[in-house]
C-alpha cells in the first residue's frame, strides 16, 4: 500500500509545494482533554522554504492510495524551529479550537471565567450547545452523554472548560475543544464523534500484525473504596457516598458535590480509574488501510498471552509517516480490573 496525504495552510493546498521536502509527519491523537498535536519535519537545505507564521491554521488528511483518505483535523501552528545540519524545519501545532481563522490553539473563550447558574434538569447536550455557541464552536455530544440531566449548578468564577471537565470526570466522560468542535463524549461511546469515518466497533489487533509490543503491570496503590461527599441543603449536613466495601484502603475525593447522584457517579468513575492504573499495553504496527484507531476508542487484542488478550481502551494514537511508509503506535489501558 502507498501512503498519501494532503496538507492545507490557511485553506491553501501546500501538499505539492512541500512533497519533495517532507522528512516526516506525525499526528498524536490524545484521550480526554489533552490537546492533539501535529509535527511536520521538512528539509530546507537550500533555505528557500516559505513557512507559515505561528498561529496559522493547518489541516491534514492521511490515508492510502485507493482507499478513502481520513480528515485528521485542524491544527494551529504553535512553533516553527529551524536547525542543522542537516538543515531542517520542524513545525509543531496543536489541535485548533476554532473551525477557521488563526486563533491560538492554546486559548479559547471556554477559558474565560464566568458566573452563572444552570437549572436542575439541564442536559449535557443543552449545556454544551450553549457553551459552543458562545465560543464559536460546533457542539458534538455523543448519545450516551447527551441525555445526562444535571442537578442545579452554580458556575462561580469558573471557566466553561473547567466546568465541563468536572462534569465529565464525574460521569465517566471527557470533554475538550478540537477540530473546530466542542466535544463531550461518554466512555460507552467508543469513538470520537469529530471523526465520522470511525468504526463504532472495537478493532481486533492480531499479534502477527504487530511490529513491537510491551505489556506492563506495575505495583500501585490499591484502593478498594472511594468516597465522595455531597451537601444536603435541607438537612444542613454533608453526606458521604461510598463505592466499595466498608473496610479496606479508601480514597476520598476532595470538594463537595451538589447531590447524591453526582457524588456516586464521581466515586464510581474514580474507582474505575484506580483499578485501571498500572496496567498498560503499548504497540507499534503498520498503519491499516482504513486508519481505524481513535483515542478513547477500543481495540481487542488477539493471539497474545492470556493476560493481554481482550479489550483495551486507547489513551493515545500516534500516526507517523516518512519515506519508509506509515506506522501507528497505540497506548492502551485495561478496560476493567479483570486482568
Amino acid at each position: 500500500m502507498t501512503p498519501t496525504y494532503r496538507i492545507e495552510a490557511e485553506n491553501q493546498d501546500i501538499t505539492a509545494r512541500i512533497a519533495a521536502r517532507l522528512v516526516s509527519l506525525s499526528i498524536t491523537d490524545n484521550s480526554g482533554d489533552q490537546a492533539d498535536t501535529l509535527r511536520l519535519t521538512l528539509e530546507n537545505a537550500d533555505g528557500r522554504l516559505i513557512l507559515p507564521d505561528p498561529g496559522a491554521v493547518l489541516r491534514v488528511w492521511l490515508g492510502f492510495v485507493g482507499y478513502p483518505i481520513r480528515d485528521m483535523g485542524l491544527y494551529s501552528l504553535d512553533e516553527v524551529r529551524e536547525s542543522g545540519p542537516p538543515s531542517q524545519v520542524v513545525l509543531t501545532a496543536k489541535a485548533a479550537a476554532f473551525a477557521g481563522g488563526s486563533a491560538a490553539a492554546d486559548y479559547t473563550p471556554l477559558q474565560d471565567k464566568k458566573t452563572r447558574s444552570w437549572e436542575a434538569g439541564t442536559t449535557v447536550a443543552a449545556m454544551v450547545q450553549t457553551m459552543a455557541k458562545e465560543a464559536n464552536l460546533t457542539p458534538v455530544v455523543t448519545s450516551t452523554a447527551a441525555a445526562l440531566a444535571l442537578p442545579h449548578i452554580d458556575q462561580t468564577e469558573e471557566s466553561d472548560l473547567n466546568l465541563l471537565t468536572r462534569i465529565a470526570d464525574a460521569n465517566d466522560s471527557w470533554a475538550k475543544p478540537a477540530f473546530g468542535k466542542l466535544i463531550f463524549a461518554h466512555a460507552e461511546d467508543v469513538r470520537k464523534p469529530a471523526t465520522p469515518t470511525a468504526s463504532t466497533a472495537p478493532v481486533t489487533v492480531w499479534k502477527e500484525e504487530v511490529s513491537t509490543y510491551e505489556f506492563t503491570r506495575k505495583a500501585r496503590q490499591h484502593f478498594e473504596t472511594v468516597i465522595a461527599v455531597w451537601r444536603d441543603i435541607e438537612g444542613a449536613q454533608d453526606v458521604e457516598e461510598r463505592i466499595g466495601p466498608e473496610s479496606g484502603p479508601t480514597e476520598r475525593i476532595s470538594g463537595l458535590f451538589p447531590d447524591a447522584d453526582s457524588a456516586r457517579k464521581a466515586a464510581a468513575s474514580r474507582l474505575e480509574d484506580l483499578q485501571r492504573a498500572g496496567t498498560t499495553f503499548n504497540l507499534t504496527m503498520p498503519a491499516p488501510a482504513t486508519l481505524p484507531f481513535y483515542a478513547e476508542g477500543s481495540i481487542t487484542a488477539a493471539g497474545f498471552s492470556d493476560k493481554i488478550n481482550g479489550a483495551w481502551k486507547l489513551s493515545t494514537v500516534e500516526w507517523n509517516l516518512n519515506d519508509s511508509g506509515m506506522v501507528v503506535s497505540l497506548k492502551a489501558e485495561v478496560m476493567t480490573e479483570d486482568m
